[in-house]
């Protein structure tokens, strides 16, 4: 049931939000993505007239690292004061009887927010060049909001070392969830060695990328989703947006899978003044393929019901081509070839008769999907990709549990810094993430880390 028809505490909350006589919601949409939050558009008759709107609220689960709705809408209300291209926010309702849940409640702006879609339609953005710069701009002017009374209470103190914190931050999500990531805990142990020393600390959006902007087919309209805003190194917002995890189709083009960097930085200095520092930006690339792992392990946590729930499973399974990624930024320098082999044996190990049946049911929800309504075809599309995953995940099971065997007792000792620069664990552990982002993404792997285990298993 919609909870937003046909609801008379939501539509006297409107009016008295809207300040107008009478407001009544008309039409109510659940958006797409927004994989953490809830977002609906509203269409709202306000005496007599459309008022386009979103209304969001947490989602059924949340995850720890996210601002609360009502610490979001204040950071969204200081980027509005601003300058900065945000929709207009409106009001934030704390009363639970009124929808169910808290809520913020911003003006709709116009555009396509979807990263992919973004990324291979070029009517979408107008000029690329143009289109970075602008990006760089407004995330020029984020970083010049002064800090008040107000952000400080909703983002409390300023970290003294952001590098240094976001790896302990990421080492105790971790522990919170008693993981054990060998591959990360080397990629993290590469980060605390690397860091960059402290440098200036300012307001950082903290998932700034292609994905979280609205784009028209004249350029950008909005910046959304603030709720992983926080204090840290400007650079961190720069290294989010250009890391290869957030370029989509485009790899080749390493801002946001838009244009090239030259772009993006020259509309970031020019409205800024300040200096980019291209090591800080790399590290802190290195640290984005890290922390989006970890929130993609996070959200595999959370259990919802049905395609949502599917949705969550196949975002946790994200992080497996994310640990592989990483470990290729933080190799050793003399780790030379992959040379480590996970001792299995060459042919599938998955039941032949049950490998065929998972093939089958992924053609078919494939063929099925473009003939389906309205979100069928998402559905079907996600279920193909589950019961794939699910096929290779059986016909490489020994060989993941033995690569994982390899190097799962080695996750204490890295961290403690007993392993470092140990070219033959690396090995061991760029052959374990292979294994494993192979059954979540084949085309994650490259041909030379997938010539350990892929000849025979078909």
């Amino acid at each position: 049931m919609n909870a937003f028809l046909g609801n008379p505490a939501l539509d006297a909350w409107l009016s008295d939000a809207l300040k107008v006589g009478q407001a009544t919601v008309e039409r109510a949409e659940k958006l797409s993505g927004g994989a953490i939050q809830e977002s609906w558009s509203l269409e709202v008759r306000a005496d007599g007239s459309p008022r386009a709107l979103v209304l969001r609220r947490d989602a059924q689960d949340t995850i720890t690292a996210s601002l609360s709705r009502l610490e979001e809408f204040e950071v969204l209300k200081a980027a509005w004061a601003a300058g900065v291209a945000v929709p207009r926010p409106v009001a934030f309702c704390r009363d639970e009887t009124v929808a169910g849940k808290p809520f913020a409640l911003a003006e709709r702006m116009p555009g396509v927010g979807y990263g992919p879609r973004i990324v291979r339609d070029l009517k979408l953005g107008g000029d690329r060049s143009a289109l970075g710069r602008e990006i760089g701009r407004q995330l020029a002017r984020i970083h010049a909001i002064a800090p008040d009374a107000g952000l400080a209470r909703v983002l409390g103190p300023k970290p003294a070392d952001p590098a240094l914190a976001e790896v302990a931050l990421q080492r105790q999500r971790l522990d919170a969830m008693g993981e054990r990531r060998p591959g990360l805990e080397w990629a993290l142990r590469w980060a605390e060695r690397n860091a960059p020393p402290p440098s200036e600390v300012v307001l950082t959006h903290q998932d700034y990328r292609t994905g979280n902007i609205l784009v028209d087919d004249k350029g950008l309209t909005a910046i959304l989703d603030w709720e992983f805003a926080s204090w840290s190194d400007p650079m961190s917002d720069l290294g989010w947006f250009c890391a290869e995890c957030w370029r989509f189709s485009r790899p080749d083009l390493e801002a946001g899978g838009l244009c090239d960097r030259d772009a993006f930085y020259d509309g970031y200095t020019t409205e800024s003044g300040r200096a980019i520092d291209p090591r800080r930006v790399r590290w802190w690339e290195v640290m984005a393929h890290l922390r989006w792992a970890v929130i993609a392990l996070q959200q595999g946590r959370r259990r919802a019901a049905g395609s949502e729930s599917l949705n969550l499973i196949l975002t946790g399974r994200i992080a497996e081509p994310l640990e592989l990624a990483v470990l290729r930024m933080t190799g050793p320098q003399d780790a030379g070839p992959l040379t480590a082999r996970p001792p299995a044996p060459a042919g599938p190990s998955g039941d032949a008769d049950m490998l065929a049946l998972l093939d089958g049911a992924a053609s078919l929800l494939r063929e099925t999907a473009p003939d389906l309504p309205g979100d069928g075809r998402y559905v079907a599309l996600l279920s193909a990709n589950a019961v794939a995953m699910a096929r290779r995940g059986m016909a490489m099971g020994d060989r993941i549990r033995a690569a994982r065997a390899a190097v799962d007792a080695d996750a204490g000792a890295i961290r403690a810094g007993d392993h470092d620069g140990d070219a033959p664990l690396y090995g061991r552990l760029v052959a374990d993430a292979a294994l494993r982002a192979f059954v979540t993404d084949p085309g994650a792997v490259t041909p030379a880390e997938s010539a350990a285990f892929v000849e025979g298993w078909k």
